[in-house]
């Protein structure tokens, strides 16, 4: 699946380029989760993430668009790229499943972000002819939990653990 890189524009009227993430995109990437709190990594990873070596930069950046798709929400900055945002689909062997992760910058949060990029997500879900869409967050991320209410997953809060499963058959 060839995915062409899109453009969007965010409630506060900044322009972003959706697309999905290059090798190339490395510097990018450790530098936008070098902006991100500790909060936000442990709502997109579920622990304390260790993200600053080039190796983890590598799994998250080369990566085979047949089993995984990372959506970037790119925009200029004083003449430069910026990675803002990331929504990330890993496909399940039998093509059935996907599982959906997203991180957004914490400045960047409360711009309609999350739900632009989990819509175009959804979108590359459907259009692959997919199944089930699976995420899950803790249950403090408020944020990204009614941003799945508003799209009719299904949710099922964890106690043991403190998290949320949700699921939207597609």
């Amino acid at each position: 699946m060839v995915l062409e890189a899109r453009n969007t524009v965010l409630q506060d009227g900044t322009e972003v380029v959706l697309r999905p993430i290059k090798p190339e995109d490395e510097p990018l990437w450790l530098e936008m989760l070098g902006n991100c709190s500790t909060e936000s990594i442990y709502s997109r990873f579920r622990y304390f993430f260790h993200w600053e070596s080039p190796e983890i930069a590598e799994r998250y950046c080369y990566i085979d668009n047949d089993s995984e798709i990372a959506i970037v929400a790119e925009l200029r900055k004083e003449g430069r790229k910026e990675l803002i945002g990331i929504g990330r689909l890993i496909f399940d062997p039998d093509d059935e499943s996907v599982e959906y992760a997203i991180l957004i910058e914490d400045s960047w949060q409360k711009k309609d972000l999350g739900n632009i990029l989990t819509d175009y997500c959804l979108e590359i879900a459907r259009n692959r002819n997919l199944k089930r869409f699976i995420a899950q967050t803790t249950t403090d991320n408020r944020k990204m939990i009614a941003v799945f209410r508003k799209r009719g997953f299904m949710i099922e809060t964890n106690t043991k653990d403190s998290t949320v499963n949700v699921l939207k058959i597609l």
